[in-house]
């Protein structure tokens, strides 16, 4: 009802009832707080509260005791909001019910193969990747592309989904770049950072054995991924080797500048996921270390 106010609230407001009941296993959906609000305030009008009833033209309460309030987080706007809830709610849990037993849980661990371990292991990479890059508090912010950023929860939940496809059978993953973005670094490790030909040729085989879907061991803990960070002294590194307050190289212990090390990196990596067969999906993962076996 709270998703589709203009016909479906409108249809059942029509019904002639002495009393009316809404059941619903979760009042409003976990959004934007002001679509919540409204979600909350079109079921109280299936629930023909009075005082706030728009028919009689009392939207106005509602926008000036809690919405407008809610907007500037009032405490007075949670604390109506709580209370009016108090009144017309019944909220039950499943302790509540005798009858159900408790669950039994069974868990059974399944070894990964080989080619989901990769594909994981890039997935996982490109996520800390994200989340390394954007944290890092330098003169610019990268907060905006954040995966942690709420306004980019859309793209998070399509990064764990993914995750959790990358373990439920063959398929491959070929990230991709932008032949700019990869001359770009190259340059700006010439000429800003002095990098000699052999690292360059260091750095330019690994973009090309990332694009190809080939690993490569960072310099650090030898672990092998698709993609790694590319620090301004021309080491590579995985995103388990330094956090968003790594200043300096874990290798070399060179120092480098923060928005150096951001402008650095070879543009964005597109993972192409290339799904040949799909399984039965596991339970969802969550991200930590990589699979090193």
């Amino acid at each position: 009802m709270g998703k589709n106010p203009n016909n479906t609230i409108q249809f059942c407001s029509w019904i002639t009832a002495q009393r009316r009941w809404g059941m619903t296993g979760t009042p409003t959906q976990q959004i934007a707080n002001q679509t919540g609000l409204r979600n909350l305030f079109f079921l109280l009008q299936f629930l023909d509260h009075t005082y706030f009833l728009r028919t009689l033209g009392r939207e106005k309460h509602w926008n000036s005791l809690i919405n407008n309030g809610w907007k500037d987080d009032s405490l007075a706007s949670f604390y109506r909001l709580k209370h009016l809830l108090s009144y017309l709610m019944v909220r039950h849990t499943k302790q509540d019910l005798v009858e159900i037993p408790p669950p039994i849980y069974s868990t059974t661990s399944i070894p990964l193969s080989q080619s989901e371990k990769k594909c994981y292991n890039t997935l996982s990479a490109s996520i800390k990747t994200n989340i390394i890059t954007t944290s890092m508090k330098g003169k610019t912010s990268g907060w905006q592309d954040s995966l942690l950023n709420p306004r980019n929860s859309k793209f998070a939940s399509e990064a764990l989904t993914n995750l959790r496809i990358s373990c439920c059978g063959s398929l491959q993953i070929l990230p991709s770049i932008t032949n700019n973005h990869w001359s770009e670094t190259l340059e700006m490790l010439r000429d800003e950072h002095g990098a000699d030909d052999t690292t360059l040729g260091v750095v330019n085989n690994f973009i090309w054995r990332c694009v190809n879907g080939e690993l490569s061991g960072c310099q650090d803990c030898g672990v092998q991924l698709q993609t790694l960070f590319v620090l301004p002294c021309g080491h590579l590194v995985c995103p388990e080797c330094i956090d968003s307050e790594t200043t300096f190289c874990p290798v070399c212990d060179a120092p480098f500048d923060i928005d150096d090390f951001q402008r650095l990196q070879p543009g964005e990596f597109q993972p192409v996921i290339i799904v040949s067969i799909m399984l039965s999906h596991s339970s969802l993962l969550v991200v930590s270390s990589f699979c090193r076996h």
